[in-house]
């Protein structure tokens, strides 16, 4: 990479030898925690998972949740939209607010 669009270097990879692939069309995003780690979600997937600045992937989440319910089993699906960390103090200042 030449730095003049994006970072100067690859920083972040998953999985022995940095080969696991990351992928979804949708519906996903990734949110860059405070202590340098980043929350990743792959939203086609159900699944959202934390990574080190090294790469280790501190915990892994599948949403066990498939729907609708209306829908025949091989119809139904586990997305996530977004997901997002919120420290305690933004979640008590979001409590105060209603």
């Amino acid at each position: 990479m030449d730095g003049t669009k994006g970072p100067k270097e690859t920083t972040l990879g998953t999985g022995p030898g940095n080969n696991h692939f990351l992928f979804s069309s949708r519906i996903s995003n990734a949110q860059r925690l405070p202590n340098g780690n980043i929350l990743i979600n792959e939203g086609l997937d159900g699944r959202f998972f934390e990574v080190a600045p090294d790469g280790d992937v501190v915990w892994e989440y599948v949403n066990p949740n498939f729907g609708p319910t209306s829908a025949p089993p091989k119809g139904q699906t586990n997305n996530v939209f977004r997901a997002y960390r919120y420290s305690a103090g933004e979640i008590a200042a979001a409590q105060k607010i209603g």
